[in-house]
């Protein structure tokens, strides 16, 4: 079990976000879709050591585990 605490800027902030996110995503709850969140910012991150350092929305979407472009 894992709890994400927010002051109340940040947490309207995340709501609004997930809100957008639930538009990829529209059967998921706020869990499923912090994890694919946290998935696409590992896969950002990772691409540092990318020789050429371009990572495409294609390759960020893949890694949130979006199966279209």
């Amino acid at each position: 079990l894992m709890t994400l605490t927010y002051l109340p800027p940040d947490r309207d902030e995340a709501a609004r976000l997930v809100s957008a996110a639930r538009e990829m995503f529209p059967a998921e709850g706020a869990p499923e879709i912090v994890l694919r969140a946290l998935r696409a910012l590992t896969a950002l991150l990772d691409s540092r050591h990318n020789h050429d350092g371009v990572v495409t929305v294609s390759a960020l979407l893949k890694a949130a585990g979006v199966d279209r472009p």
